[in-house]
């Protein structure tokens, strides 16, 4: 009798904490859901060619500047409800009817299938948009057999940290939670990335990718503009990476948008979609969008010093 009085009273005591619980975890979800879409939801129809964009024709670019913006689910706005708010849409608003922007993006597509897209895209652009984000070296970094999880003494088995990602996937609490305390998992994709980048082998393989599309912008006579994304919820583990980045394109004679700097002032849960989806906000959009629209108001150079 005394086990069930106190158990029965351990259950009366937790309720109001489990409630309270319930109750935190319905506003976050509605906060969400005011905010943007799900994680990788992209609710909006494809056009014939297969992107998350309007149809398009050659008719309809007659007479037009087409501005196409490539790059991967940053670009194709993962999480972003309505596509007017992506970075390339408002760009299209910006710069009005003389023009067309295009949007050739795709989830979890890198710099090599980025390059492949644009050399089956079926209409030139006038000016090219590369959307880089610091995973795009991904392909080549595990070609050369680098791993992203080196285990340490002391890591809870695989099977516990599975089970742990799900509830984190699941809950926007847990979410939440994870990302207020120390962020070893982040730090150690900031390291394994760090290490893909500092790699002689595998960052001249890189610069061979990055350079095809350069040479894919020069041989069609198209000024090409790169746009840096950091890892959002934390620019200073992003900084050594972006700044080698920033002497790549600098060196090819090729302006870019340091997303990093655009953002610095903004606190973390305004840069991003929600506490579960680190992609872009809609804020950080439209100042990506702003900073594109000032550079194109003058003429913009063509890589590698071609005129």
């Amino acid at each position: 009798m005394a086990f069930r009085a106190r158990l029965k009273t351990l259950i009366f005591s937790l309720l109001p904490t489990l409630f309270f619980l319930i109750a935190v975890e319905g506003a976050l979800r509605v906060s969400d859901g005011l905010r943007g879409v799900k994680p990788g939801e992209l609710p909006d129809p494809r056009n014939h060619l297969g992107y998350r964009d309007r149809e398009v024709d050659e008719r309809q670019l007659r007479g037009k500047k087409v501005i196409v913006v490539a790059g991967d689910s940053f670009a194709e706005g993962a999480g972003i409800a309505d596509t007017r708010d992506r970075f390339s849409d408002r760009l299209q608003e910006k710069l009005g009817g003389a023009y067309r922007v295009l949007n050739v993006s795709r989830g979890g597509w890198d710099t090599r299938a980025e390059y492949v897209a644009l050399k089956a895209y079926p209409f030139r652009p006038d000016t090219l948009i590369l959307s880089y984000y610091l995973n795009d070296i991904d392909s080549v970094a595990m070609e050369r057999g680098l791993s992203y999880w080196v285990g340490k003494p002391g890591d809870p088995p695989s099977f516990v940290r599975h089970f742990l990602q799900g509830i984190k996937r699941w809950s926007r609490l847990a979410a939440l939670v994870a990302r207020a305390l120390p962020q070893e998992a982040r730090r150690r994709y900031a390291d394994y990335v760090g290490r893909a980048y500092r790699d002689p082998a595998i960052w001249k393989a890189h610069q061979a990718d990055l350079d095809r599309i350069v040479a894919f912008a020069k041989e069609k006579r198209s000024p090409l503009i790169a746009v840096l994304f950091p890892i959002l919820v934390d620019l200073e583990l992003s900084e050594p990476i972006l700044e080698r980045l920033r002497g790549y394109f600098t060196k090819r004679g090729v302006p870019f948008v340091d997303v990093a700097a655009l953002v610095r002032d903004l606190p973390v849960r305004e840069r991003i979609v929600s506490i579960d989806d680190p992609h872009p906000s809609v804020l950080v959009h439209r100042r990506v969008a702003e900073a594109l629209a000032a550079m194109l108001e003058q003429p913009v150079p063509h890589a590698g010093g071609l005129e």
